[in-house]
């Protein structure tokens, strides 16, 4: 429910302004694209740490009393990863510049950055019988690259205007 927390913020954060003109204002002010960018994904994250370290605790707490409960489970692995929030952040704020719906880039940017680098990762897993970590280190690094090119998308989109319709160019 956090994950999909974030996605709704960041697929919904440049879409406020990209609606009331204020993005327009913001790329012509003496900020830079990166600066932009950094400072929208510091506010989500700001907003949603408290969280996130609250879960993290209760995660490895209970992983540590309950050691057996979490033997062998895969996906038990995968689920606080930070690169998925950070994944989640980038595909939504790009997302959030398109011409998708709200709710289906909510939901793309929670399946595109979570649900498929962590399914393709335990379905490697359990074909190629990986290592628990391997396949943990396979999720981030997916996650990492598809926010990666999210993020050189976004900048990319915000540096030229993409954003803006014909009609308002």
């Amino acid at each position: 429910m956090l994950a999909m927390g974030v996605a709704f913020s960041a697929a919904g954060s440049f879409r406020r302004e990209r609606e009331t003109g204020l993005l327009e204002v913001l790329l012509v002010t003496p900020l830079s694209v990166r600066q932009l960018i950094g400072g929208r994904l510091w506010g989500i994250t700001c907003h949603y740490l408290p969280a996130l370290a609250v879960l993290a605790v209760c995660f490895f707490g209970d992983r540590v009393l309950n050691a057996r409960g979490y033997h062998g489970d895969l996906w038990a692995l995968l689920y606080p990863n930070p690169a998925s929030f950070v994944a989640m952040m980038l595909v939504g704020l790009y997302l959030s510049l398109g011409r998708l719906n709200f709710l289906l880039a909510w939901a793309a940017s929670w399946v595109l950055a979570f649900v498929i680098p962590a399914s393709i990762a335990v379905s490697l897993g359990m074909l190629v019988q990986l290592e628990t970590l391997q396949v943990v280190c396979v999720c981030s690094s997916l996650q990492l690259v598809v926010g990666g090119l999210c993020g050189l998308l976004l900048a990319r989109a915000l540096s030229v205007r993409a954003f803006l319709r014909p009609a308002d160019a």
